[in-house]
């Protein structure tokens, strides 16, 4: 089957933030980011693929998808080279649809431990940090500031598919913070200048939000003003800081000790 140069258009403008909203969709491709979002029963609204690109494992896939009634495109080479944001295409590429979100109904819920990412704007930190919040069981994560977008190809990948099991909002600080003062969340922010060592006997049984900032600006002075609690992480000298990603990843298998 082949693409018309409407739908090539279309898939292509998800890489940019534009096209993702105007369309309320993003794309991710490649076997081991389909594989996990069928695990965390996300589900596609289509896949297109290649058969002469696809490898043993990828072929068991698509069929895995067909079985669940999702529509599967069969495509050329040629236009799967065209679609993708790869240098090397697996052959196959999915769309999901984005979910619509009420900002004016912020609520972390019955959640005991949340993420939230202030001005994360690289977005290889940003998908390694989801990718830690799910193993750690930060969910959901809020957003703020100049955060990359999570639903950008970027993020997705290297995520390693976690923005399929994570509830992720973004809002601003000051609504966030609001929100954390009504339902008495324990701030805990992560900061160069904060105590050395994490100690989790602070937080206990609360409910509590781990905050992390850009590695070269950190955390906003009024975030910083509000927090319970604020953590740096012990190390040599010889650096001056810890990646943002490998910072809050830190922190928050520390703090999960504790559960």
């Amino acid at each position: 089957m082949k693409l018309s140069q409407t739908e090539i258009k279309k898939i292509k403008s998800l890489a940019t933030k534009k096209g993702r909203a105007e369309e309320r969709q993003f794309s991710a491709e490649g076997i081991r980011l389909l594989d996990e979002a069928l695990r965390l029963r996300q589900f596609p609204d289509i896949i297109y693929y290649s058969p002469h690109l696809l490898s043993e494992r990828a072929i068991k896939l698509v069929e895995k998808i067909k079985s669940k009634k999702i529509s599967a495109k069969e495509i050329s080479p040629r236009q799967m080279t065209l679609i993708s944001e790869n240098k090397t295409s697996q052959g196959i590429l999915a769309l999901f649809s984005i979910p619509f979100e009420n900002d004016n109904k912020l609520s972390l819920g019955n959640s005991r431990k949340i993420l939230w990412c202030e001005n994360i704007s690289d977005p290889g930190n940003l998908g390694s940090l989801l990718r830690s919040a799910l193993a750690f069981g930060f969910n959901p994560v809020v957003l703020s500031g100049s955060t990359a977008d999570h639903f950008s190809p970027k993020v997705v990948r290297s995520s390693a598919g976690a923005v399929f099991g994570l509830k992720i909002v973004k809002n601003e600080t000051d609504n966030i913070l609001e929100m954390i003062e009504k339902e008495k969340v324990f701030l805990v922010a992560s900061d160069v200048s904060g105590d050395i060592d994490i100690n989790v006997k602070n937080i206990n049984d609360r409910k509590y939000i781990l905050a992390v900032g850009s590695e070269a600006s950190g955390l906003s002075f009024d975030l910083l003003k509000k927090a319970d609690l604020r953590l740096r992480i012990r190390h040599s000298s010889k650096i001056e800081s810890l990646n943002a990603a490998v910072a809050g990843s830190i922190i928050m298998s520390k703090l999960s000790s504790n559960d």
